[in-house]
């Protein structure tokens, strides 16, 4: 019962991952506002989250200890990039800007802390199947 709480979970977080980093791109190709440059990267941790769920849900069929580990510096990666860009922002937001811009730029915010979120979902489904493949 518990694999597939698991299962359902991870497919749940990768269906929510993929429609957001989808709207993000679309976003970044519209290139809006004064959050424009941190949009780049924005997407590669969302691309970082997104391959971080499927590599851990992977992980729950057939253990693979380098997969496991990439999992992780995944993980870290995404971590380094909130940390860049979240510091960026929030100096970025404390300048005088327009509404529409400082609304970009909040809307960032929260979607990089989304996006760190689910990368650390991604180390909780990796831990589950470590759990899982120690069992067996």
């Amino acid at each position: 019962m518990k694999i597939l709480a698991i299962y359902l979970f991870a497919i749940n977080v990768a269906a929510f991952v993929t429609m957001a980093v989808d709207k993000h791109r679309a976003q970044t190709r519209q290139g809006r506002g004064a959050g424009g440059r941190p949009r780049p990267a924005t997407a590669d941790m969302a691309e970082l989250a997104r391959v971080g769920v499927v590599q851990a849900m992977s992980l729950t069929h057939k253990w693979d200890d380098s997969l496991a580990q990439k999992v992780r510096e995944e993980e870290e990666k995404v971590d380094k990039y909130e940390d860049a860009l979240g510091t960026y922002l929030v100096k970025l937001s404390s300048r005088e800007m327009s509404h529409a811009d400082s609304q970009s730029v909040n809307t960032l915010l929260h979607t990089i802390s989304d996006f760190e979120r689910i990368s650390d979902h991604s180390v909780n489904v990796l831990s589950s199947a470590e759990e899982i493949h120690a069992k067996s």
